[in-house]
């Protein structure tokens, strides 16, 4: 029907609209000014930690040994940029479910970037602690 076929385009336009916006970001500005950690790296120990696992972006962001403090300022942008990953992941994933092989392929796709844009932000992370 036409109302489908509308959804159908309407949703593939979002999903798009997520991976245009990952192709143009620029996180490594958000740290340009130095993050602030919530598990400052002079409070742990002297090694410097690793990544234990690929962080989780269908549970929450911004959590484990990189997060960062959401109320010192110069994390807003960080902060906010990782809410949006999620909150696009979860439309995103909304798609697999959809009737359409193409809808659910293009949201297979977006998904996958959106994992891979939140790894490479806790590698970013990982660099600006080591360096603290």
């Amino acid at each position: 029907t036409e109302n489908s076929l509308s959804a159908k385009s309407t949703y593939v336009d979002l999903l798009h609209h997520f991976e245009d916006k990952l192709k143009s970001s620029r996180i490594q500005d958000f740290v340009t000014s130095g993050l602030v950690f919530i598990d400052p790296p002079e409070a742990s120990s002297t090694f410097p930690p690793v990544m234990e696992h690929i962080p989780n972006i269908e549970q929450s962001v911004n959590t484990g040994r990189f997060a960062i403090d959401d109320a010192c300022p110069t994390n807003s942008q960080m902060i906010g940029y990782e809410e949006w990953l999620f909150e696009s992941y979860q439309v995103a994933k909304d798609g697999s479910k959809h009737p359409d092989v193409y809808v659910r392929l293009r949201s297979k796709a977006a998904q996958k970037a959106l994992q891979n844009e939140l790894i490479i932000i806790t590698e970013l992370k990982s660099v600006e602690w080591k360096r603290q």
